[in-house]
């Protein structure tokens, strides 16, 4: 929204009475006292843009109130504003303690592409993490036995895991090596030992 701001000219509105003013207020004392008697007739007419510096925000029923929108609610077209928000501050409440003592939870795999290890990944998701699982699926080794790629018909299978929580700035690897995550508010940030290039990870998260 935007406020309206006057030049303060003297011409930003104009004012309009009955056609027998003349008639009724015949000198300045009569149009005096109607004015202190508070019976003056007058309409207060819209913005003149001409007085105008900037125009704000008109408020009526299409900005503050839509019927459209209060029938989401459950309100008729005679609705207010405040009672949308009383509405919408209800249904909040509703939905906040029902899901009080639940677990948030979010899942996904990603391909690796860190191929010196160096590079790290974030794994998004819409509520803050406390535990996280990440999964590297192995694929067919090479003749020294340690290559985990994405061929061969076992790339699918488990070969190890990082699992880490948010009270803990490290976690460790089945292996012994030991992985740092980076907690956000909608995020869990993975080391790039943890995204190496053609590994096939899968994640899972706890809130």
């Amino acid at each position: 929204m935007q406020d309206t701001i006057i030049k303060g000219t003297g011409s930003s509105r104009t004012l309009a009475s009955v056609p027998n003013f003349l008639t009724l207020y015949p000198t300045y004392e009569d149009f005096a006292r109607a004015l202190i008697d508070k019976t003056l007739p007058i309409d207060l007419g819209p913005l003149n843009p001409a007085g105008v510096q900037t125009m704000g925000t008109l408020l009526n029923k299409g900005n503050l109130l839509k019927d459209a929108t209060a029938a989401l609610y459950g309100l008729g077209a005679a609705a207010v504003p405040d009672e949308a928000l009383a509405k919408a501050g209800a249904l909040i409440k509703t939905v906040s303690g029902s899901l009080a003592g639940k677990a948030w939870f979010a899942h996904g795999t990603y391909i690796g592409s860190s191929s010196n290890g160096t590079t790290a990944k974030t794994l998004n998701c819409s509520f803050f993490p406390s535990l996280v699982l990440v999964m590297i699926s192995r694929g067919a080794e090479d003749v020294n036995g340690a290559s985990w790629s994405l061929t061969g018909a076992a790339r699918d299978s488990v070969s190890g895991f990082f699992m880490g929580w948010s009270q803990a700035s490290t976690s460790r690897y089945v292996s012994g090596t030991i992985a740092s995550f980076v907690w956000g508010d909608n995020s869990v940030v993975v080391p790039g030992s943890v995204n190496i290039t053609n590994y096939k990870y899968s994640y899972f998260i706890w809130g």
